[in-house]
């Protein structure tokens, strides 16, 4: 038949066209699904958010350390500042107050004649008063009983103006033996010691310096404390100054310290 010929060719064309049983033909995407060449992809917003909220929170964090660090180092240094100028404002207190005290002082010198006097030298701008000298001259190096003896001399004073020295003089000095004994005069090439000087400030505060212990405030419960000091091992006559002390000019007084 003529038309069978065509028919035959049809069913072949289409059998070819239907694939075989297992066999899945690759699908060709249309043209709209294919991606364009160079175009981004699209971005996952909620992803990146939560990526920049985390490193914001690591960031304020960091920020938060840091600042606390310096911020304990800047308490640390402002309360060393403050504790450093309240020491000084008391040091410099402290030293005010001691200013006029430690330009006074006391001592024995002897004129290499086997004389001796005793000195108490101001060398503040202000005068001192209430002044009592305390000094022993040693009248026997040693008694029966083993004992130094010792003329003990306590010389008060009213006021010694300022830049000046008091001296009293060894031939103003007599001493007795016993309670309203015959009045002696110092024997020759003997020696002294100043114990201490007690006196008082321009602000009223009483101060006492003696050798080897430098300068201290008299506590005012106890004011002759100092002078009541009898020590064993030594036997203390009586001693007087017999005159007035001889004032002079302090030398080198420029209102440094003593």
């Amino acid at each position: 038949m003529p038309g069978g010929g065509n028919q035959r060719r049809e069913r072949l064309r289409l059998a070819r066209r239907r694939p075989a049983p297992g066999r899945v033909r690759a699908r060709v995407p249309d043209r709209e699904e294919q991606p364009r060449g160079g175009e981004p992809r699209r971005i996952d917003w909620t992803t990146w958010g939560t990526v920049a909220g985390v490193i914001a929170g690591i960031g304020t964090l960091l920020f938060t350390a840091i600042a606390t660090y310096y911020g304990a180092i800047t308490t640390s240094y402002g309360v060393d500042v403050a504790k450093d100028q309240l020491d000084q404002s008391r040091e410099d207190a402290a030293r005010e107050d001691r200013d006029q005290a430690s330009q006074v002082a006391a001592w024995a010198e002897g004129d290499g004649k086997g004389n001796f006097s005793v000195h108490l030298r101001n060398r503040s701008q202000d005068p001192v008063e209430s002044i009592r000298i305390l000094f022993w001259v040693y009248i026997e190096p040693m008694d029966r009983s083993g004992r130094a003896v010792v003329a003990r001399f306590e010389f008060p004073y009213a006021v010694i103006g300022p830049c000046t020295d008091l001296i009293v003089e060894e031939k103003a000095l007599l001493y007795t033996k016993k309670f309203l004994g015959r009045l002696r005069k110092i024997p020759d090439d003997t020696g002294v010691e100043v114990k201490h000087v007690q006196f008082m400030d321009r602000d009223g505060a009483r101060w006492v310096r003696a050798p080897g212990s430098g300068l201290d405030q008299i506590d005012p419960r106890s004011p002759d404390r100092w002078l009541q000091n009898r020590p064993s091992g030594v036997k203390q006559l009586d001693g007087i100054v017999d005159g007035k002390p001889v004032f002079k000019p302090a030398s080198g007084c420029d209102g440094e310290r003593a």
